[in-house]
């Protein structure tokens, strides 16, 4: 199904969401602060629900990578997580 460019517009802009969760993720990870976990997980989790929702109209390669490196932040989140909660 192709998209009108008033429909990719909206899709583009969803998919800055995540994007911009995974910057402002990173940034609390370097600045160490308590909330950059569970904001990169969900960061994580939207992506990959959108890779796959879109999956026929992404590039493959491209897809695969990105849901790599999205099993790679949630497995460093989630470790994280556990990590903190062991220290408390």
């Amino acid at each position: 199904m192709k998209l009108s460019q008033t429909g990719e517009g909206i899709i583009g802009v969803f998919w800055l969401v995540p994007l911009i969760g995974f910057v402002v993720g990173a940034w609390g990870h370097v600045a160490q602060q308590a909330w950059w976990g569970p904001l990169a997980l969900s960061a994580a989790i939207l992506s990959s629900v959108m890779i796959v929702l879109w999956w026929s109209s992404l590039n493959t390669s491209r897809a695969f990578f990105a849901l790599l490196f999205n099993t790679i932040v949630l497995v460093v989140a989630i470790w994280q997580q556990r990590t903190l909660r062991r220290m408390l």
